[in-house]
């Protein structure tokens, strides 16, 4: 345990100017593992920890401090009043994270030998930019209610670490909540009955919105 050599040192390695936007589970090399995303001007600084690495002898080939990135930013990221940018990602997904700029939401893919930037969905912009956004859980899930006595099988689970949700204002300091069913690959998942994208829009008649979490309520 503890064997692999670090990538970077969490002392030297976080360039100057750094601001912290998101840090929280996420999956690298099929293990669970941290994520603590960044930015420094239009750049995202990226590092992977994965804790296991100093107790558990069965994360082999990874480090406590793991692996970094810089990536360039697209568009221009939203960014709340604390100067962090709207960044996300869970568990579900290997390597990978999501943002905000303007209308659009990015897809970071970090498996690559060159980091991808990809867009994944654009909001209608007649519904505002959009202000927030989180995925609704980053690495618990519910499981359905199920009879007991199949206990040896899988209990299925609503997958809730794969639902982003979005909150775009506009002007007048309207809200509308758009949740998005993102697949593993980071795009949006397609109902296969009616071949349209899986995205729930809610009208609820929010205004001038802090911020948002998610419930654990099957309705809003």
């Amino acid at each position: 345990a503890g064997s692999v050599p670090n990538a970077f040192d969490p002392e030297t390695s976080v360039p100057s100017g750094f601001i912290l936007d998101y840090m929280g589970k996420a999956s690298g090399n099929h293990n669970l593992t941290t994520l603590a995303i960044g930015h420094v001007g239009q750049q995202f600084s990226i590092f992977e920890f994965c804790p296991d690495a100093l107790t558990n002898s069965y994360i082999e080939g990874m480090a406590v401090c793991n692996q970094m990135w810089t990536v360039a930013s697209q568009g221009t990221p939203t960014t709340a009043s604390d100067g962090k940018w709207q960044v996300t990602t869970s568990s579900y997904f290997e390597r990978m994270f999501f943002y905000a700029a303007g209308n659009t939401v990015y897809r970071v893919d970090l498996t690559q030998s060159v980091p991808a930037v990809e867009v994944v969905y654009e909001t209608n912009p007649e519904d505002g930019a959009i202000k927030l956004m989180k995925l609704k859980s980053d690495n618990e899930d519910i499981a359905y209610n199920v009879d007991s006595t199949g206990a040896t099988q899988e209990i299925p689970t609503k997958e809730i670490i794969r639902h982003l949700g979005i909150l775009q204002e506009d002007t007048d300091g309207n809200a509308t909540l758009v949740e998005i069913h993102l697949t593993a690959a980071g795009e949006v998942e397609v109902d296969p009955q009616t071949n349209e994208q899986v995205v729930y829009k809610f009208d609820g008649g929010f205004k001038n919105v802090v911020d948002m979490l998610f419930s654990f309520r099957d309705e809003i």
